[in-house]
């Protein structure tokens, strides 16, 4: 006690850069903590030094804090982690008498909120943007682009917060039936999850999957992702992998892209109940209207024809008769088989031709 009051009222030292500052106090902290965890917060305090151009401790501000975790809005449990990082070094510099305030001589971020972030109004991704983030996903280099593809589509189908992506268990995950069950946490309590993946969400899980088992020495982890040796994920080691996944994004699409975004796009696509893309672009605009459904119905006519002309060969034909050179001619080997049976080949003729013959 005798010790913290001279230091309490020991005269504040000159203003050190904050950079000197923060190797000092992870050297003071390699006792106490995890190298993970003084990996961690090493990433997030270099991310404030930038901010702060590398400044001296006079930076070390709520307004600048405040500043500073809204670049970090994309992930509440990022900017939480970004927070608490923060936090715990001004104390130091409070301990160190480096940084105090001078009306409290506490620690100048003491009446910082750990839990609540800088917020911004969510907008869905366009199309373009999501065939953007889809393209630079697939061209990252090394092992990591397929966990980075795997991520991002069930951040997109399942619609949940980046943390909770991080809790999916392997076993939870059914990849023939295409479900996957999982818990989240809400004010309210636990909340269990079923949702239907996609085919291609699945093959991306798939894939990943079988990487990691290559990488694998030791027994099956428990969680979907992991790191890249196979083990399970330091705590705050998952929030700062997608944190490098986010940059990584940023800079090979040029756009502000976050895992926020993606899964809010994803939500407002469920909703819509149009999950194909092109589709989606040409009849949106006219569902939310309470009039002119039957346009968006002839759209989507138009064009599933379009496309049933391609892949049958490209021939001029239109409607109905389309429909029977594509399905039914001949009979028995026609050029778009939907089913082995002749039977059901011929009951999805009817399906197609029916379909044209009322609403076209």
């Amino acid at each position: 006690m005798q010790a913290m009051n001279e230091q309490l009222d020991a005269p504040d030292q000159p203003p050190r850069p904050l950079s000197e500052l923060v190797d000092e106090w992870l050297r003071d902290e390699r006792r106490r903590l995890r190298p993970k965890t003084i990996s961690t917060y090493r990433d997030y305090l270099d991310r404030f030094v930038a901010h702060t151009k590398d400044g001296d401790a006079s930076s070390l501000t709520i307004a600048t804090a405040i500043e500073w975790r809204s670049t970090l809005a994309y992930s509440e449990h990022v900017a939480r982690l970004g927070t608490d990082a923060l936090r715990t070094f001004a104390k130091w510099c409070w301990r160190k008498a480096y940084r105090r305030d001078p009306l409290t001589g506490q620690s100048v971020l003491a009446g910082l909120d750990r839990s609540k972030a800088t917020s911004r109004k969510r907008q869905p991704l366009s199309d373009q943007t999501l065939e953007a983030v889809w393209i630079a996903l697939s061209e990252r280099k090394g092992n990591d682009r397929l966990r980075g593809i795997a991520y991002a589509r069930l951040v997109y189908e399942t619609t949940e917060r980046s943390a909770d992506i991080g809790t999916l268990l392997r076993r939870n995950l059914d990849t023939q039936s295409r479900w996957i069950r999982y818990t989240v946490h809400r004010k309210g309590g636990e909340v269990l999850r079923r949702v239907r993946l996609s085919r291609a969400c699945v093959a991306a899980v798939d894939a990943y999957l079988k990487s990691t088992e290559r990488a694998r020495a030791t027994e099956t982890p428990e969680h979907i992702f992991v790191e890249r040796d196979g083990s399970s994920f330091a705590v705050g080691g998952f929030a700062t992998w997608v944190a490098r996944l986010t940059k990584d994004v940023r800079r090979l699409t040029g756009l502000p892209w976050s895992p926020g975004d993606m899964a809010y796009t994803g939500k407002i696509h469920l909703s819509s109940k149009i999950r194909d893309a092109d589709l989606r672009r040409r009849v949106s605009g006219l569902l939310e209207h309470e009039s002119d459904h039957d346009r968006a119905i002839n759209i989507a006519c138009t064009v599933l024809e379009d496309r049933v002309r391609d892949k049958s060969g490209g021939t001029t034909h239109d409607a109905q008769e389309l429909m029977r050179i594509a399905f039914a001619d001949p009979p028995t080997s026609p050029r778009l088989k939907l089913a082995s049976k002749d039977t059901e080949q011929l009951g999805a003729f009817n399906i197609y031709r029916g379909v044209y013959g009322f609403y076209r």
